[in-house]
């Protein structure tokens, strides 16, 4: 975390200082799952595995406004209440033929306050999505040749919005809710043989 943070293009500084009785967050957590691998239809080979969690965290950190003097706001780094996390994932491969597989996922865990944050009136993790999702198929049509797409899905989440008004000392604090939204990347990327032991790949691709 950052102990002094710009906020934007007016400049003012945010500092944040621990409180006196700060004390370290700790954490229970509890994993539980099942994977199968093996094949489908006596032939296709498959992996499956199916996990759940969950995560009590004690003592998580917050941070709340102490006091402002000119372009410098003071905050201070306290401990919550608490919070959880629950959630479950399931992981998917395939190998439909010996030079291409593909392999995917999907999670989805919520995150929580014990209280509300105070600004936001809201239990829920801030800029944390609830569902997000994987798929990548990678191919291999030499042995030194692969060529890979990958996706990656982000599902909603709540945003902290901050509206500068003018004429008013304060901004007006707004909790908004993202859009989902997908990446997707396409690469190649060569093996060149080794030589005197040198090992060397040549990468190309477009990101998202």
């Amino acid at each position: 975390d950052e102990d002094l943070h710009l906020c934007g293009i007016e400049g003012d500084q945010r500092v944040i200082r621990n409180a006196p009785d700060l004390r370290e967050e700790r954490s229970h957590s509890l994993t539980m799952g099942i994977e199968y691998q093996g094949s489908a239809a006596g032939m296709l080979p498959i992996m499956v595995s199916l996990t759940g969690f969950a995560t009590r965290l004690n003592g998580a950190f917050s941070e709340r406004f102490v006091s402002k003097q000119g372009i410098t706001e003071r905050w201070e780094r306290f401990n919550s209440d608490g919070a959880q996390v629950r959630g479950i994932e399931l992981d998917l491969g395939i190998q439909p033929s010996g030079f291409a597989e593909i392999r995917g996922g999907l999670t989805y865990k919520k995150g929580t306050y014990d209280s509300p944050l105070e600004d936001f009136d809201t239990k829920d993790f801030l800029r944390t999505p609830d569902l997000t999702g994987n798929l990548q198929f990678n191919m291999y049509p030499a042995d030194q040749l692969n060529l890979y797409i990958a996706g990656s899905s982000i599902g909603e989440a709540g945003i902290p919005h901050e509206v500068a008004v003018e004429g008013q000392e304060e901004p007006d604090l707004i909790l908004e809710r993202s859009t989902s939204f997908v990446e997707i990347d396409i690469g190649l990327s060569y093996r060149i043989p080794p030589s005197n032991g040198l090992k060397t790949k040549v990468s190309m691709g477009v990101r998202n």
